[in-house]
């Protein structure tokens, strides 16, 4: 197992709700009855044993074999829409990071057909038009000025077409991501 460090017993709380969802979740996270807090172990024999797995045989097992299998059936035992032929089909198309400049740094996001690097640069852009450093934190101000910016990026998703609606056959909601960089470079996603 794993003990619980403060960070991330900060982030598992913020995700309380999602990750108590299920009863799958609640098991993993809420052992006895009660959810995990820094200091606790968290053991997940499955996360384990995936692990091993993908160790073993390497990516041959996730995006054809026994893995691609597993994944299936938990997808549809979850209402998921993620199956062992999108597995095995998967490609890796290496693109060109998008980059804008805020507040004298440099920011390196992802670029189309992912929206949200698009929609992050915007947002920066807005607040670099702002005088938002001049504003006291969380005061009418600067709530008012972060409300105008995401306002203009609601609009600007609405015409570029991301609208949230899902086609037929095609799935494309949007998904959350974090990055944590360190500062020898290294970069985990």
């Amino acid at each position: 197992g794993v003990q619980i460090s403060e960070n991330q017993a900060t982030f598992l709380h913020l995700l309380e709700p999602i990750m108590t969802m299920t009863e799958t979740g609640r098991n993993l996270y809420s052992p006895e009855g009660h959810y995990f807090k820094h200091g606790d172990l968290l053991v997940n024999p499955d996360l384990a044993n995936f692990l091993e797995e993908l160790s073993r045989n390497k990516d041959h097992s996730f995006y054809q074999g026994f893995l691609a299998q597993q994944i299936e059936q938990d997808m549809l035992g979850g209402q998921g829409l993620l199956t062992a032929a999108d597995l095995h089909d998967y490609k890796v198309y290496e693109r060109k990071p998008i980059t804008t400049r805020y507040r004298d740094k440099l920011f390196v996001t992802n670029p189309p057909p992912s929206s949200g690097g698009s929609l992050i640069i915007h947002a920066l852009q807005g607040l670099e038009r702002q005088t938002i450093s001049s504003y006291e934190p969380l005061s009418p101000q600067y709530i008012c000025a972060h409300a105008e910016v995401q306002q203009h990026i609601e609009e600007a998703r609405l015409k570029w077409g991301m609208n949230g609606s899902i086609p037929d056959k095609h799935f494309t909601r949007g998904t959350t991501h974090i990055s944590v960089y360190d500062g020898k470079g290294n970069v985990a996603s």
